[in-house]
Protein backbone atom coordinates (compact mmCIF):
# COMPACT_ATOMS: atom_id res chain seq x y z
CA UNK A 1 0.00 0.00 0.00
CA UNK A 2 1.35 3.53 -0.81
CA UNK A 3 0.33 7.01 0.29
CA UNK A 4 2.05 10.03 -1.54
CA UNK A 5 1.75 13.71 -0.11
CA UNK A 6 -0.06 15.60 -1.78
CA UNK A 7 -2.07 12.86 -4.14
CA UNK A 8 -5.19 11.79 -2.71
CA UNK A 9 -5.55 8.47 -3.63
CA UNK A 10 -4.51 4.94 -1.94
CA UNK A 11 -2.23 2.65 -4.49
CA UNK A 12 -2.10 -0.99 -3.84
CA UNK A 13 0.74 -3.02 -5.58
CA UNK A 14 -0.06 -7.20 -5.59
CA UNK A 15 1.43 -9.65 -6.09
CA UNK A 16 -0.18 -13.36 -5.98
CA UNK A 17 0.93 -16.85 -6.09
CA UNK A 18 -1.66 -18.79 -7.68
CA UNK A 19 -1.10 -22.52 -7.55
CA UNK A 20 -5.12 -23.61 -7.50
CA UNK A 21 -6.85 -24.45 -10.59
CA UNK A 22 -11.01 -23.83 -11.76
CA UNK A 23 -11.46 -20.68 -9.42
CA UNK A 24 -12.18 -17.08 -9.19
CA UNK A 25 -10.16 -15.26 -6.86
CA UNK A 26 -11.90 -11.49 -6.34
CA UNK A 27 -10.89 -8.21 -4.07
CA UNK A 28 -14.13 -6.77 -1.79
CA UNK A 29 -14.54 -3.03 -1.01
CA UNK A 30 -17.28 -2.38 1.23
CA UNK A 31 -18.90 1.13 0.35
CA UNK A 32 -21.56 2.48 2.96
CA UNK A 33 -25.13 1.85 2.80
CA UNK A 34 -27.02 -0.45 -0.10
CA UNK A 35 -26.05 0.85 -3.73
CA UNK A 36 -29.22 1.04 -6.23
CA UNK A 37 -27.24 2.62 -8.98
CA UNK A 38 -23.31 2.92 -9.84
CA UNK A 39 -20.53 4.13 -12.50
CA UNK A 40 -18.11 2.23 -13.91
CA UNK A 41 -15.72 3.28 -17.16
CA UNK A 42 -16.32 2.43 -20.75
CA UNK A 43 -14.89 3.09 -23.93
CA UNK A 44 -14.69 6.94 -23.91
CA UNK A 45 -17.51 7.46 -21.16
CA UNK A 46 -18.78 6.69 -17.84
CA UNK A 47 -22.43 3.98 -17.84
CA UNK A 48 -24.87 3.93 -15.12
CA UNK A 49 -25.37 0.55 -14.29
CA UNK A 50 -27.33 -1.03 -11.43
CA UNK A 51 -26.24 -4.42 -9.25
CA UNK A 52 -27.49 -7.61 -10.39
CA UNK A 53 -27.90 -9.42 -13.43
CA UNK A 54 -29.92 -7.80 -16.01
CA UNK A 55 -33.92 -8.70 -16.52
CA UNK A 56 -33.72 -12.65 -18.42
CA UNK A 57 -36.20 -11.87 -20.84
CA UNK A 58 -35.47 -12.90 -24.61
CA UNK A 59 -31.58 -14.09 -23.33
CA UNK A 60 -30.81 -17.78 -24.44
CA UNK A 61 -27.87 -17.57 -21.69
CA UNK A 62 -28.76 -16.87 -18.07
CA UNK A 63 -27.46 -12.76 -17.95
CA UNK A 64 -24.50 -12.62 -15.32
CA UNK A 65 -24.07 -10.01 -12.25
CA UNK A 66 -20.66 -9.59 -13.89
CA UNK A 67 -19.93 -7.12 -16.17
CA UNK A 68 -16.90 -5.69 -17.91
CA UNK A 69 -15.47 -2.52 -17.33
CA UNK A 70 -12.72 -0.06 -18.90
CA UNK A 71 -10.68 1.54 -15.97
CA UNK A 72 -12.53 1.77 -12.83
CA UNK A 73 -15.90 1.55 -10.51
CA UNK A 74 -17.46 3.91 -8.49
CA UNK A 75 -20.17 3.35 -5.68
CA UNK A 76 -21.54 5.85 -2.89
CA UNK A 77 -18.21 7.98 -2.91
CA UNK A 78 -15.78 5.47 -3.80
CA UNK A 79 -13.89 5.06 -6.82
CA UNK A 80 -11.86 1.64 -7.50
CA UNK A 81 -9.52 2.16 -10.50
CA UNK A 82 -8.46 -1.71 -11.23
CA UNK A 83 -6.24 -1.44 -14.93
CA UNK A 84 -5.97 -4.79 -16.98
CA UNK A 85 -8.77 -6.13 -14.15
CA UNK A 86 -12.32 -5.65 -16.19
CA UNK A 87 -14.35 -7.93 -14.85
CA UNK A 88 -16.27 -6.63 -11.36
CA UNK A 89 -19.62 -6.32 -9.84
CA UNK A 90 -21.51 -4.72 -7.34
CA UNK A 91 -22.56 -6.60 -5.06
CA UNK A 92 -25.78 -5.23 -3.15
CA UNK A 93 -26.19 -5.86 0.37
CA UNK A 94 -25.56 -3.66 3.91
CA UNK A 95 -23.23 -2.86 3.16
CA UNK A 96 -23.36 -3.12 -0.62
CA UNK A 97 -19.43 -4.27 -1.90
CA UNK A 98 -17.29 -3.85 -4.45
CA UNK A 99 -16.23 -6.66 -6.45
CA UNK A 100 -13.17 -6.83 -8.90
CA UNK A 101 -12.01 -10.18 -10.33
CA UNK A 102 -8.16 -10.96 -10.11
CA UNK A 103 -8.07 -14.29 -10.82
CA UNK A 104 -10.44 -16.04 -12.93
CA UNK A 105 -8.89 -19.76 -13.48
CA UNK A 106 -10.70 -22.18 -16.26
CA UNK A 107 -9.13 -25.57 -17.80
CA UNK A 108 -11.22 -25.74 -20.89
CA UNK A 109 -13.04 -23.14 -23.30
CA UNK A 110 -16.05 -24.80 -22.42
CA UNK A 111 -18.03 -27.68 -20.63
CA UNK A 112 -21.35 -29.37 -21.23
CA UNK A 113 -21.48 -30.23 -17.53
CA UNK A 114 -21.80 -26.32 -16.15
CA UNK A 115 -24.88 -25.30 -14.01
CA UNK A 116 -24.51 -22.21 -14.80
CA UNK A 117 -25.65 -21.99 -18.45
CA UNK A 118 -27.49 -24.47 -20.42
CA UNK A 119 -24.98 -25.73 -23.12
CA UNK A 120 -21.68 -25.52 -23.65
CA UNK A 121 -20.08 -21.92 -25.21
CA UNK A 122 -18.25 -23.74 -27.29
CA UNK A 123 -15.41 -26.42 -28.15
CA UNK A 124 -14.25 -28.34 -25.08
CA UNK A 125 -10.88 -27.45 -25.53
CA UNK A 126 -8.31 -27.80 -23.06
CA UNK A 127 -6.50 -24.64 -21.89
CA UNK A 128 -3.79 -25.06 -19.15
CA UNK A 129 -2.81 -21.85 -19.32
CA UNK A 130 -5.88 -20.34 -18.62
CA UNK A 131 -5.56 -21.72 -14.86
CA UNK A 132 -3.38 -18.87 -14.55
CA UNK A 133 -0.64 -20.86 -12.74
CA UNK A 134 2.69 -18.83 -11.19
CA UNK A 135 2.60 -14.96 -10.45
CA UNK A 136 -0.11 -12.43 -10.60
CA UNK A 137 1.00 -9.12 -10.63
CA UNK A 138 -1.96 -6.13 -10.53
CA UNK A 139 -2.20 -2.09 -9.64
CA UNK A 140 -5.35 -0.84 -8.00
CA UNK A 141 -5.91 2.78 -6.83
CA UNK A 142 -8.88 3.66 -4.22
CA UNK A 143 -10.05 7.07 -4.07
CA UNK A 144 -13.15 9.41 -3.03
CA UNK A 145 -15.30 10.53 -5.00
CA UNK A 146 -16.54 10.10 -8.98
CA UNK A 147 -13.63 11.75 -11.24
CA UNK A 148 -12.68 9.70 -14.34
CA UNK A 149 -9.45 12.35 -14.75
CA UNK A 150 -8.10 11.29 -11.71
CA UNK A 151 -9.20 7.43 -12.25
CA UNK A 152 -6.57 8.17 -15.95
CA UNK A 153 -4.46 9.89 -13.72
CA UNK A 154 -3.88 6.54 -11.47
CA UNK A 155 -4.41 4.36 -14.27
CA UNK A 156 -1.54 5.73 -16.49
CA UNK A 157 0.62 7.23 -14.16
CA UNK A 158 3.91 9.10 -15.45
CA UNK A 159 6.87 7.91 -17.68
CA UNK A 160 10.25 10.38 -18.33
CA UNK A 161 11.62 10.47 -21.48
CA UNK A 162 14.57 12.43 -22.42
CA UNK A 163 14.06 14.67 -25.28
CA UNK A 164 17.13 16.50 -26.09
CA UNK A 165 19.38 18.61 -23.97
CA UNK A 166 17.26 21.78 -24.76
CA UNK A 167 14.41 22.28 -23.14
CA UNK A 168 11.01 22.69 -25.26
CA UNK A 169 9.34 25.07 -23.04
CA UNK A 170 10.03 26.99 -20.38
CA UNK A 171 10.66 26.25 -16.98
CA UNK A 172 6.95 26.30 -15.21
CA UNK A 173 5.23 26.16 -18.71
CA UNK A 174 3.26 23.47 -19.70
CA UNK A 175 3.40 21.70 -23.27
CA UNK A 176 -0.32 21.05 -23.37
CA UNK A 177 -2.97 21.94 -20.67
CA UNK A 178 -6.59 21.10 -21.03
CA UNK A 179 -9.76 22.53 -19.50
CA UNK A 180 -12.07 22.29 -18.00
CA UNK A 181 -10.52 18.83 -15.64
CA UNK A 182 -13.45 16.42 -16.52
CA UNK A 183 -12.45 16.34 -19.56
CA UNK A 184 -9.70 13.53 -20.60
CA UNK A 185 -6.84 13.60 -22.70
CA UNK A 186 -6.50 9.91 -24.47
CA UNK A 187 -3.62 10.91 -26.79
CA UNK A 188 -1.23 12.99 -27.75
CA UNK A 189 1.16 11.78 -30.59
CA UNK A 190 2.97 12.66 -34.17
CA UNK A 191 0.24 12.43 -36.80
CA UNK A 192 0.95 8.83 -38.38
CA UNK A 193 1.61 10.81 -41.80
CA UNK A 194 2.93 13.96 -42.62
CA UNK A 195 3.79 16.45 -39.52
CA UNK A 196 2.02 17.94 -36.99
CA UNK A 197 1.05 16.07 -33.59
CA UNK A 198 -2.34 14.57 -32.71
CA UNK A 199 -4.63 15.48 -29.43
CA UNK A 200 -6.92 13.42 -28.56
CA UNK A 201 -9.77 14.31 -26.24
CA UNK A 202 -12.78 12.47 -24.50
CA UNK A 203 -16.14 14.06 -22.63
CA UNK A 204 -16.84 11.36 -20.14
CA UNK A 205 -19.69 13.08 -18.54
CA UNK A 206 -23.00 13.29 -19.55
CA UNK A 207 -23.07 17.07 -20.39
CA UNK A 208 -22.53 19.20 -23.46
CA UNK A 209 -18.44 20.62 -22.35
CA UNK A 210 -17.01 23.45 -24.22
CA UNK A 211 -12.54 22.55 -24.28
CA UNK A 212 -10.08 25.28 -23.93
CA UNK A 213 -7.07 23.52 -24.77
CA UNK A 214 -3.68 25.52 -24.16
CA UNK A 215 -0.50 25.10 -26.37
CA UNK A 216 2.69 25.97 -24.95
CA UNK A 217 4.36 25.19 -28.31
CA UNK A 218 3.94 27.44 -31.50
CA UNK A 219 2.09 25.76 -34.43
CA UNK A 220 0.52 26.85 -37.46
CA UNK A 221 -2.80 25.64 -38.18
CA UNK A 222 -5.37 23.62 -36.80
CA UNK A 223 -7.59 20.77 -37.57
CA UNK A 224 -10.27 19.10 -36.53
CA UNK A 225 -9.70 15.07 -37.58
CA UNK A 226 -11.11 11.49 -37.36
CA UNK A 227 -10.12 8.45 -35.57
CA UNK A 228 -8.39 7.36 -38.73
CA UNK A 229 -6.64 10.86 -38.58
CA UNK A 230 -8.54 12.21 -41.75
CA UNK A 231 -9.21 15.76 -41.85
CA UNK A 232 -12.43 16.92 -40.69
CA UNK A 233 -12.28 20.21 -41.24
CA UNK A 234 -9.93 23.07 -40.56
CA UNK A 235 -10.28 25.35 -37.24
CA UNK A 236 -10.24 29.17 -37.95
CA UNK A 237 -7.62 30.86 -35.87
CA UNK A 238 -6.66 34.36 -34.90
CA UNK A 239 -3.70 35.67 -36.15
CA UNK A 240 -2.36 36.45 -33.03
CA UNK A 241 -2.13 33.08 -31.99
CA UNK A 242 0.43 32.16 -35.26
CA UNK A 243 3.76 31.12 -34.56
CA UNK A 244 3.18 31.85 -30.40
CA UNK A 245 1.62 29.57 -27.73
CA UNK A 246 -1.42 30.15 -28.41
CA UNK A 247 -5.21 28.45 -27.09
CA UNK A 248 -7.70 26.29 -29.03
CA UNK A 249 -11.22 26.39 -27.76
CA UNK A 250 -14.29 23.87 -29.07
Amino acid sequence: LRVVPGVARLDLDLRIENAAEDHRLRMLFPVEGRVERFEAATTFDVAERRPGPRPESGWVQAPPATFPHQGFVHAHGLSVVAPGLPEAEVVPGEPSQIAISLLRCVGSLSRWDLRSRPGPAGPATDTPGAQCPGTLRARLALFAGLDPARAREAETGLRAFVCGEEPRVAEGEAMLRLEPDCLLLSACKPAEQGEGTIVRISNPTATDVEARLVLGLPFARAELRQLDESVFHDVALDESALDEPAALAG
